[in-house]
């Protein structure tokens, strides 16, 4: 799954934000990420509760009943 941090219609983070994460520099999303706390959860947000995290999710069971 592409990175949807980077997606600025999502959360609207300016690439400040995401060009300075640890888990976009992986191509990956702060939740593929052990240990790394994404700038929602800095604020003492849940992951759940969060427009990138949402999207994932849905595009992984998406993607997942596409194969059952």
């Amino acid at each position: 799954m592409a990175n949807l941090c980077s997606d600025y219609r999502v959360k609207g983070c300016p690439a400040s934000y995401y060009l300075n994460c640890a888990a976009y520099a992986k191509g990956k999303n702060c939740w593929e990420i052990h240990n790394k706390a994404c700038c929602s959860k800095r604020a003492g947000a849940n992951c759940r509760q969060c427009e990138v995290y949402k999207r994932g999710q849905a595009e992984l069971a998406s993607t997942s009943s596409e194969f059952n």
